[in-house]
C-alpha cells in the first residue's frame, strides 16, 4: 500500500489536415493542455512468488486526484495492473 504520483511530460494530440488549404488542426489542443501536469493515486498491491524465481503482481491504483475538472466534465485516471516477472539471477545461475 502506498501513494504514487504521475507527471505529464509530453503528449501527442491527433492532428487534422484539412484536404483544401493544407492547414494542420489539433483535435483535442485545447482540452490536453487543460490537464493537471501533476496527479496522485493511491497504491495497492498483491505480490506472489513461486520457487523464488517466477513473479506474478496485482495492482490497483485509485486516483485521489482529478487529471481534468470544468463545469461539465471530470476525469480521473484509474489503473488495474497485472505483472509477471523471472528472477533471471536465479535461472542463469542454475545453468551455471
Amino acid at each position: 500500500m502506498g501513494l504514487r504520483g504521475d507527471y505529464l511530460v509530453s503528449y501527442k494530440d491527433i492532428c487534422f489536415e484539412e484536404p483544401g488549404s493544407g492547414l494542420i488542426f489539433g483535435i483535442y489542443k485545447n482540452q490536453i493542455k487543460e490537464f493537471n501536469s501533476f496527479n496522485l493515486d493511491g497504491l495497492l498491491l498483491l505480490g506472489l512468488n513461486f520457487k523464488n524465481i517466477y513473479n506474478l503482481e496485482f495492482g490497483y491504483n485509485p486516483a485521489i486526484t482529478n487529471i481534468y475538472i470544468d463545469h461539465s466534465l471530470s476525469i480521473k485516471d484509474n489503473c488495474w495492473e497485472f505483472r509477471v516477472g523471472l528472477n533471471l539471477n536465479k535461472i542463469l545461475s542454475k545453468k551455471a
